[in-house]
């Protein structure tokens, strides 16, 4: 699953909303690059991350080949513009692609892992927890860096 940061102009609302976060789509898989997630840089870290997006794009192509930057751009460009009507994307300036992405944990792994959290002195977070977003994997793995020195002292 490629992660690609891009640069736009223009508003970018989710729902009526300007400062939203991030948003998770249902993946349509009759689409061959459909976007999974988008994330508002600015709003995850600061303004100077300002008017950059991070997608999280699958690839559904059968016999998946490299895909040129330009018409990867070309894309995005077209699935954008479903998303948000008022933005015009200008580059990407970050590409990164992934062999196989993370697989999504299933709830009988997240019970699993929930019901051996802390044996041995071991805990878990992110997506050994289900989190659905990264804010919450960074508070799962906050509260289990915590446990950790707790009991270490």
């Amino acid at each position: 699953m490629p992660r690609r940061f891009h640069s736009y102009s223009g508003t970018v609302v989710v729902d009526g909303d300007a400062d939203w976060g991030s948003c998770f789509y249902k993946e349509d898989t009759q689409q061959l690059y459909p976007v999974l997630s988008i994330v508002n840089l600015e709003k995850l870290y600061t303004k100077k991350a300002a008017h950059h997006l991070n997608l999280n794009i699958k690839v559904n192509d059968p016999k998946p080949t490299s895909i040129s930057s330009i018409d990867l751009l070309e894309i995005i460009k077209t699935e954008l513009q479903e998303h948000f009507k008022d933005i015009t994307v200008l580059e990407i300036v970050n590409r990164v692609d992934w062999e196989k992405a993370m697989p999504i944990a299933v709830e009988d792994f997240v019970e699993a892992t929930r019901s051996n959290q802390g044996l041995n002195n071991f805990y878990y977070a992110g997506d050994f927890m289900g989190c659905p977003s990264m804010e919450t994997a960074l508070m799962s793995g906050k509260r289990a860096a915590e446990q950790l020195i707790k009991n270490q002292r």
